[in-house]
């Protein structure tokens, strides 16, 4: 079982791992996730405190995770294909006689 020293420590650098942001004026967490560089899933897991993830407001302190809290949640920017298909190049088994326009 560890002591209750070592549970402090490890309580500690867990702290260290998140900054603190002060909501202004005009501010949503989904921008201030994408200023940070983290997901907004993982800001909103760092901040239990907001019931509403739609309605922050100016002055509130929001907790930016950082170290591997961000980095596990990161948003993914490259497609897994690459690749987008154009009109009429996807084909069907059926067709419903629409066309695209030229």
């Amino acid at each position: 079982m560890p002591s209750v020293a070592a549970v402090s420590a490890q309580t500690s650098s867990q702290t260290l791992d998140r900054d603190a942001y002060v909501v202004k004026p005009g501010d949503n967490l989904s921008d201030i996730a994408r200023q940070h560089g983290v997901s907004l899933d993982a800001l909103i897991r760092a901040n239990p405190q907001i019931s509403n993830p739609n309605l922050i407001r100016p002055g509130e302190e929001v907790t930016i995770p950082t170290g591997a809290q961000a980095s596990a949640t990161a948003p993914r920017t490259t497609p897994s294909s690459g690749a987008t298909p154009s009109p009429g190049s996807v084909s069907g088994s059926g067709s419903t006689g629409a066309s695209w326009p030229s």
